[in-house]
This record gives C-alpha cells, sequence and structure tokens, in this order.
C-alpha cells in the first residue's frame, strides 16, 4: 500500500520547482529583481551658458554681465519706466520690480530688474527711471552698469553677403570681422542706406562689451528681405525692398550708434548684395541671374522662370500686390519632372491667388492658370 520510488521522487521535484517558483515571495522582491524598461523624456537640463565663438556679445566677468542685463532690460521696459518712476522713493526692490513686470506683462523683466535694482539702490533706479527718453545703452551707462571709452580704436578688416545675389524674401548671412585695441561698451549694427534719401534702417544690432586691450571679434547676423507692407516707415527698422542692388553698412559706435550723447562711431565698412524680384516680367528678353524667359506654346505672353527642383524650393518673394502662389510646374516636355517655378493663379470670383500688376492669369485648366506678362 506504499507510494512508489518513482512517485515519490515526482513529488520532490514537483516541490523543488514550487520552491523556486516562491522563493521571491518568501525573501523579498531585492532577491530577483526583473529587468527594467528605460524611456527617454523630453526634460530641459540645466547647463550653465558659455559664449559661443564668433558672438557678438562678449561676457567676461560680473561686471561686463550687468552691463549686458541693464542693456536687455531697458530696452523691454524703456517705454514703461514713467509707471514706476513716481513710486515713492522708501520703495523696494521687490515692489519696484513687482510693479515693472506687471506693466510689461513680461516674467523675463523680473529677475533682470532685481539685479539692476539691488546693484544700484532703489533710490538710484528709481531716480533713473525718471530718465526714460535715454537709448538702451546709454541708460546704463548712467548707471555705471556698461562703461564706454570714446579713445578705443577698431578696424573692420571684413564685412560681406552670403550669398552675394539672390531673390527678395529670402535671407542673406551677414559675415563680419573686426578687432578693437581698448576696453569700452559700444553697438554694432547693420544697416541699409537709401542712397537717394541718406536714410538708414536698422536691420541687426547688438550690444559689445570690449574687455581686453586688444582682441579679435567675428559675428554672423541674418537679415530677411521679406517686405512687410504694414510697416511704419518712420519706424528706424522698417524698410521698403525693392529689386535691385542693396546697400549696407557696418557700424561700431560708442554707447548706442544713434546715441544723443555720445554720436561716436569707431568705425564703418560699405558692402552690398543683390537681391531680386523673381517671377517679373522680361525686360528686353532678358531676366535676372538665376532665371529664364519662359514661353509656354500653349498660353499667351511670357515671364522670367526661377529654377526649382524636388531639392530647391521655389523663391517666395513676388511682385509687390500679388498673392499667386510660387510653384515648381514647368517642365521640358518627356522629362516626367518640372525644372522651373510659376507663379499660380485661379480664375474665381473672390481668388486669394492674384498675379502681379500687369499680369495676365492664363488658364491651365477651367479654374487654375498661371501668370503671364503680355
Amino acid at each position: 500500500g506504499g507510494f512508489s520510488k518513482s512517485c515519490v521522487e515526482r513529488a520532490n521535484m514537483a516541490s523543488f520547482y514550487l520552491f523556486i517558483l516562491l522563493l521571491p515571495l518568501l525573501c523579498g522582491s531585492s532577491t530577483i529583481k526583473q529587468q527594467e524598461e528605460y524611456i527617454v523624456y523630453d526634460v530641459e537640463i540645466p547647463h550653465t551658458p558659455q559664449p559661443e565663438v564668433g558672438s557678438e556679445v562678449q561676457l567676461y566677468n560680473a561686471n561686463e554681465t550687468g552691463c549686458a542685463d541693464c542693456v536687455k532690460l531697458t530696452k523691454l521696459v524703456i517705454g514703461l519706466l514713467p509707471k514706476i518712476s513716481n513710486m515713492s522713493a522708501r520703495s523696494n526692490c521687490s515692489i519696484i520690480c513687482h510693479a515693472l513686470e506687471m506693466a510689461a506683462h513680461d516674467n523675463e523683466v523680473l529677475p533682470l530688474c532685481l539685479f539692476v535694482c539691488n546693484v544700484t539702490t532703489p533710490e538710484n533706479f528709481l531716480q533713473w527711471a525718471k530718465k526714460h527718453n535715454s537709448t538702451p545703452i546709454d541708460a546704463c551707462i548712467e548707471l555705471s552698469l556698461c562703461r564706454v571709452n570714446l579713445k578705443a580704436e577698431v578696424t573692420i578688416s571684413n564685412f560681406e553677403i552670403v550669398p552675394p545675389n539672390g531673390y527678395l524674401g529670402n535671407s542673406f548671412s551677414v559675415v563680419y570681422n573686426y578687432e578693437v585695441n581698448e576696453s569700452s561698451t559700444g553697438e554694432i549694427r547693420v544697416v541699409r542706406v537709401d542712397q537717394i534719401t541718406n536714410r538708414k534702417t536698422i536691420l541687426h544690432s547688438d550690444l559689445i562689451n570690449y574687455s581686453v586691450s586688444s582682441e579679435k571679434f567675428a559675428g554672423t547676423a541674418t537679415i530677411d528681405t521679406t517686405t512687410i507692407t504694414k510697416c511704419n516707415m518712420s519706424h528706424p527698422t522698417c524698410t521698403n525692398w525693392t529689386s535691385g542692388k542693396q546697400d549696407l553698412m557696418l557700424e561700431i559706435c560708442a554707447g548706442d550708434c544713434s546715441s544723443p550723447v555720445f554720436n561716436t562711431v569707431f568705425a564703418s565698412k560699405d558692402t552690398d548684395f543683390n537681391a531680386y524680384e523673381a517671377y517679373e516680367k522680361p525686360i528686353n528678353g532678358s531676366c535676372n541671374p538665376g532665371e529664364m524667359v519662359m514661353k509656354i506654346r500653349s498660353l499667351d505672353g511670357s515671364y522670367c522662370s526661377p529654377n526649382c527642383s524636388k531639392y530647391v524650393a521655389c523663391p517666395t518673394g513676388t511682385p509687390q500686390a500679388a498673392t499667386a502662389k510660387p510653384a515648381c510646374l514647368i517642365g521640358k516636355q518627356g522629362t516626367g519632372h518640372a525644372t522651373q517655378c510659376a507663379l499660380e493663379c485661379d480664375f474665381s470670383k473672390n481668388s486669394k491667388m492674384v498675379c502681379p500688376t500687369n499680369a495676365k492669369c492664363e488658364p491651365l485648366s477651367q479654374t487654375m492658370g498661371i501668370c503671364t506678362y503680355l
């Protein structure tokens, strides 16, 4: 009536496997740990910013950082300073700066304001706020957070536009190199010069802190040649781009280049580049560089057509008053792909794709066409 030996062996084996399965519960989960799955989260890792090579703003020590922070604050709030100029002289920096932050609706204002106010004292800060007509760098020179040296010498060795030719509506890169021989604070700016009226339009502006006896600097900037139709031409940054040669000037100044106090230009250099309208009417059977006269057999008229491909988009800058859509549409018969751009228009009553002045929407279908000039 007893159990067979094999039956006992099987029972012992079953007990052994059961023991293995229960071991993590008996000894705690730390004994056998399952492999965990990790994923990457888009978390911003705090880091200490380092000056970039070629950066226009050189930060060397706390004093220069204070100058840059002061100029940044002043640019944000210069029109709002009258709102705090009548506050009690016994107000502390926290009260003053929270009031300024609320007026500006910008949370970047508070830490900058607290720094400048605590360095200069609340009383001096409020006195400074009453002189709110100063330009940003001049205002910070008044607070002794920026220093200016009218004897500094600057040499500009290079100022060029890349590419030298292109279409209106595109962005162009400005590249420059210069050398200074004495410590100072100033502005570097790129301006467009109207050769008829001599009006200067500011395209790019930056604070410069020179803090060494002799140093070479390199900088870059980007200028956009898109005309903003509702731009106020009385504003110094508003310009109306027209097709042809564009004259630019690089200026490096003591304080602000438009300063009524210092009015000292350390150095300046001129250059130019060509920015053309695309899709314009051919003149004497020719077009701008990079375009060809396009005449399609089944359509009346012609136009200047930029090149395009799978990898090269059509220029977005169109002649004024045009809302027709640039598209890579035209190609040689039999090739199977487009190599030339056109302005796509439509015939609807309330069309939002209108051809340039003096151009006509020539039909490709019942509703769509391209713009040509007769």
